[in-house]
């Protein structure tokens, strides 16, 4: 492992360079025993769900390493290979066991007309009167899509703030590949900028909704090319290289997003309905393989492959009510250096440190994702299979971390 989970930050005002004192912040382990934990969530009551990239979800119990409840095995259905896997899981918001039991999850599955796999966004159901068990029989799928390459899966579904009908949003990277360019993409602009097809977008449909004809799902009117006879009607925002990590912003309902970058930058995003978020043609502010586009959404922060850098996970904004300075602030971090960092909103819709890093909260060998708890404390998920929660311990209110893992 990569130094004490204990990092000595260092307190700084907004945009400042300096040091002014020095505190502490933990990540205290939550459980372990895990193969490739790539996301926590949970169904609105305490517990926590271990979503394993292999194609297993636990449920954490207590019971010592290794020791959970298996929620729901789909391995067989799953292709575990590089970053593909079983990506994603949501409960839908009004899950309470009984009269709601729909849950879903984004895996990559067998097949596809290239054998690279077929991206598939499956409803489920728990099973009736056992909430600790999924019916794996209940299985409807919504969605699927061949993929042409292996990697740049995306992978991350959500319920976005919307009621009293809820949309699902699901992330899909570009297809993989380099630059956007290979086989399987689309000539010139890359699939980031082919709204005629699925790839390097986020998606939206509503579960809710009768279904549209032919659907197991209804579309949106608000989508931008709800209606389209040539655009994809599911898409919510496009331009996406692989967006393997989103969340909703409980407090405010703003979509975050880590779009992982290709060469040298790494970015954060601000997401809202009918962006554009530039790739092919931008790696985060730098124009990498032009020309331009108009009307591209830029984004909040990025950051250089250095220093081990190389690969962000996106996380989430801080709305718990247990550590009150840390409240408003996104956290984040990077798979490569297992740094994870705090980026304050200073005003609405104002976030800090665009082009800096704003905090490290400590180091762990190969992050892999975040969570959250349903009280809203943030989770963190590592390759060697364990599960922490961040904790912060002294940091006054007023001001932002700045520092770096020991």
């Amino acid at each position: 492992m990569r130094g004490s989970w204990a990092s000595a930050l260092c307190l700084a005002m907004a945009g400042a360079a300096t040091a002014s004192a020095a505190v502490t912040v933990t990540l205290d382990p939550v459980a372990s025993g895990f193969i490739a934990p790539i996301l926590v969530t949970h169904a609105g009551d305490s517990r926590l769900f271990v979503v394993e990239q292999g194609g297993t979800v636990r449920i954490v119990d207590g019971g010592g390493p290794g020791v959970h409840t298996v929620f729901l095995d789909i391995s067989t259905q799953v292709f575990f290979s590089g970053e593909r896997g079983l990506l994603g899981m949501a409960f839908h918001p009004e899950w309470d066991g009984t009269t709601e039991r729909r849950f879903y999850v984004h895996c990559v599955t067998f097949g596809g007309a290239s054998g690279q796999g077929i991206s598939r966004v499956s409803e489920f159901q728990t099973q009736v009167g056992n909430p600790d068990l999924a019916d794996e029989g209940s299985e409807v799928v919504l969605f699927s899509l061949d993929q042409p390459q292996g990697n740049h899966n995306g992978g991350m579904i959500a319920f976005g703030p919307e009621a009293p009908e809820r949309h699902l949003y699901i992330a899909l990277g570009d297809g993989g590949g380099g630059n956007d360019d290979d086989a399987g993409h689309t000539p010139v602009i890359g699939n980031g900028q082919d709204t005629t097809n699925a790839f390097g977008a986020i998606l939206r449909i509503d579960v809710d909704s009768p279904p549209d004809s032919g659907l197991n799902y209804h579309i949106p009117a608000t989508n931008p090319f709800a209606g389209s006879g040539t655009d994809v009607p599911e898409i919510f925002a496009w331009g996406l290289r692989n967006p393997y990590r989103f969340s909703f912003d409980r407090g405010t309902g703003t979509l975050l997003c880590g779009d992982v970058g290709q060469a040298a930058w790494e970015e954060v995003d601000v997401i809202s309905l009918g962006d554009n978020m530039g790739w092919r043609n931008w790696e985060g502010t730098h124009d990498v393989l032009g020309p331009p586009i108009g009307g591209t959404v830029f984004p909040i922060h990025e950051y250089p492959h250095s220093a081990g850098n190389d690969t962000v996970i996106g996380g989430f904004v801080y709305r718990g009510t247990t550590y009150p300075a840390l409240v408003g602030m996104y956290i984040f971090g990077d798979y490569g250096s297992g740094r994870i960092w705090a980026l304050p909103e200073i005003a609405p819709g104002v976030w800090s440190g665009t082009s800096q890093e704003i905090g490290a909260l400590g180091g762990i060998d190969s992050l892999l994702s975040f969570g959250e708890d349903s009280a809203g404390e943030i989770c963190v998920c590592s390759a060697t299979g364990e599960v922490f929660r961040i904790r912060d311990l002294t940091v006054p209110a007023g001001i932002t971390l700045y520092g770096t893992s020991q």
